[in-house]
C-alpha cells in the first residue's frame, strides 16, 4: 500500500535555492522531499510533496532554505550558520 503524500506551499522568490535546499536536504537526513512546481505569481511559491518526514524536518528544511536566501541576498560568500 502505497503512503499519502503530503503537500508544502513554499513562499519564495529563490527557486533554484529551494531545489539546492531540497537536494541537499535529502541527501544529508535521508528524506523523501519532492519539488513538484514553481508558480509565479502575485506571490510566488513553489509546491513540495513528501510522504516519510515528521514536523521537525518540514521546519529544518525552511530554515536551511531562509538561511540560504538570506546569505544569497547579503551577498556572504561563506555562511556559517546555513546547514548547521
Amino acid at each position: 500500500m502505497e503512503q499519502e503524500k503530503n503537500r508544502l506551499r513554499i513562499f519564495t522568490n529563490h527557486e533554484t535555492i529551494l531545489r539546492d535546499s531540497i537536494k541537499w536536504y535529502n541527501a544529508t537526513y535521508n528524506t523523501d522531499f519532492i519539488f513538484v512546481e514553481y508558480i509565479l505569481d502575485e506571490v510566488n511559491f513553489a509546491i513540495v510533496e513528501f510522504t516519510n518526514v515528521n514536523f521537525n524536518q518540514v521546519f529544518d528544511l525552511g530554515r536551511i532554505h531562509g538561511g540560504s536566501v538570506e546569505a544569497v541576498d547579503k551577498n556572504i560568500s561563506n555562511p556559517g550558520s546555513i546547514f548547521m
